[in-house]
């Protein structure tokens, strides 16, 4: 059984081919009886056969059927399946990274789109902005603004600290 990762931006997955007698994770015969003519020994005798016409996946605690060549795609890191779909549409959907790879820079800025990380400081502020990153959001006392420059995201944040330094009046 090959394995190979596919990528869909801006997520990668492991994506398996289902074929009657593979064995895949999580997956699950289907088994059929067909009545087939048998040549023994004493003559021709009809006996049963179990044959596997499909499978079976447990995706959301909901069941798949699976028919001959269609795909299971599975989280990379857990193998826990999480799709089926059929062969024409999976491969419209999906480029296996043999094919095609990003660069280290571009996979780095997929992941950064994916799971954004939040500044932390000020530094990471003004490199995101200089990046080309932005426009960020800043909470104001008269609501969220969005702030284009790095000069106006430090306008804002002054405006902010002046405001929480100004005595609450009592109520």
């Amino acid at each position: 059984m090959k394995i190979q990762e596919y990528i869909r931006l801006p997520e990668k997955i492991v994506a398996v081919q289902w074929f009657p007698y593979s064995r895949l994770p999580e997956v699950d015969p289907i088994y059929a009886q067909v009545d087939r003519q048998v040549d023994y020994i004493n003559g021709p005798e009809k006996a049963p056969k179990q044959v596997i016409e499909a499978g079976k996946v447990i995706i959301n605690q909901k069941a798949w059927r699976l028919e001959p060549s269609d795909y299971v795609i599975y989280n990379s890191k857990t193998m826990e399946p999480l799709q089926a779909m059929s062969e024409s549409n999976f491969k419209a959907s999906f480029v296996s990274t043999s094919l095609f790879c990003l660069c280290s820079d571009c996979e780095a800025k997929v992941k950064d789109i994916a799971e954004p990380q939040h500044p932390t400081s000020l530094e990471e502020v003004k490199a995101l902005f200089e990046s080309g990153r932005g426009p960020f959001p800043v909470k104001t006392s008269a609501g969220i603004r969005m702030a284009y420059t790095f000069d106006q995201f430090m306008y804002l944040k002054e405006l902010q600290d002046k405001q929480d330094q100004q005595p609450k009046p009592d109520a």
